[in-house]
């Protein structure tokens, strides 16, 4: 991706970051990079997401919480984000169903 293509999620998650400073709703993000199967009609007329991206971003989610995080980056988006938006270490930790361990970024 060129990094016109990055101005958006850097700029998404620069808003999350001020929404999440006034604290109502109180909420956590995580933010992954990969690639999701597209799929037929769902629930309500949209279109399913699925693949182990997908399983993998629910698994990030779960990981924040029971860290304490407010918002967390797999290394595969801190990566695609790399000169965009800073990012810091927030370690390796292991994702139920996904072997071995994943580093994981703050932005």
């Amino acid at each position: 991706m060129h990094a016109k293509h990055l101005e958006s999620p850097a700029a998404l998650i620069a808003s999350l970051r001020e929404l999440q400073g006034a604290g109502v709703p109180d909420f956590r993000f995580v933010l992954h990079h990969g690639e999701v199967l597209l799929g037929g009609g769902g629930s309500m007329g949209e279109e399913s997401r699925s693949g182990p991206a997908v399983n993998f971003v629910f698994r990030m989610e779960k990981l924040a919480g029971a860290l304490g995080e407010r918002y967390l980056l797999s290394e595969a988006a801190a990566h695609a984000l790399k000169g965009v938006f800073p990012a810091e270490s927030a370690g390796e930790h292991p994702l139920p169903g996904f072997d071995g361990q994943f580093r994981f970024y703050q932005p």
